[in-house]
């Protein structure tokens, strides 16, 4: 991962689509005006809990990484719309809350 692209602090659309990043920095938290982010393709296996901070997120899109669990702080992300889960062939199930309204895109 780049560091430099976190001194991007008004960047709004992040495309990290198709790398070879395994983890995402704490220090993403501070993109906080990041509205999309795209980790589609890359082999990630988790998701740092410091991406609880981005309060502007709206979709994420994990398609094709490795994630095999859900954290569950991504319920609680307040502005995000959509998750994109499609041919993450690892994830095991979950269970989206009731009060919950983002759009979950899957196989």
């Amino acid at each position: 991962f780049p560091p430099s692209i976190l001194a991007f602090r008004e960047l709004e659309w992040l495309c990290l689509s198709d790398n070879k990043i395994h983890e995402l920095p704490d220090g993403i938290s501070g993109l906080q005006s990041l509205k999309k982010l795209s980790l589609k393709g890359c082999p990630i296996t988790e998701l740092p809990e410091s991406l609880i901070k981005l309060e502007n997120l709206e979709e994420l899109d994990l398609r094709e990484t490795r994630i095999a669990e859900l954290p569950l702080f991504i319920w609680t992300l307040k502005s995000l719309k959509q998750l994109d889960l499609r041919s993450v062939a690892m994830l095991a199930d979950f269970k989206r809350p009731d009060d919950c309204n983002v759009e979950v895109l899957r196989d």
